[in-house]
């Protein structure tokens, strides 16, 4: 074999490598603080594109687990059963929820989590704040 066939070789290995799907990661948050994650920030600040963040059943307070920045990233943000009567954010009138303002697209998404006790008088604050985005 000389030098030619061998590097097609391995343009040929390193093209089927790439084109392998990736595997997303869970990352679980528990209400209680005792997931994966303390808390819905940590657990988006640690996600990276094609993850999915999944709340155990609970009500969700303290600023940590609300006015989350998806910085931009393709995440799915979700309750653990799909039951959105079982992940409540409590928002305790205060900031929004989530904030999508990153250019994010249709893989950013949020389902089947419940959102309460949001400022709706303040177009700023809200639930969820989307902004430059198409989520």
């Amino acid at each position: 074999m000389n030098l030619r066939e061998g590097c097609g070789s391995l343009v040929l290995s390193l093209l089927v490598v790439s084109s392998l799907p990736c595997r997303a990661d869970i990352l679980l948050v528990n209400a209680e603080g005792t997931g994966q994650y303390p808390n819905i920030r940590a657990a988006v600040e640690a996600a990276v594109d094609g993850d999915e963040i999944h709340f155990v059943a609970g009500t969700y307070t303290g600023e940590d687990n609300w006015n989350i920045n998806y910085q931009g990233k393709a995440i799915t943000i979700r309750s653990q059963n799909l039951d959105p009567e079982s992940a409540i954010i409590d928002l305790n009138d205060g900031a929004p929820a989530f904030i999508l303002e990153s250019g994010e697209d249709p893989s950013s998404v949020l389902e089947a989590v419940s959102i309460t006790h949001g400022d709706l008088q303040n177009d700023f604050l809200g639930l969820v704040r989307c902004q430059y985005t198409s989520p």
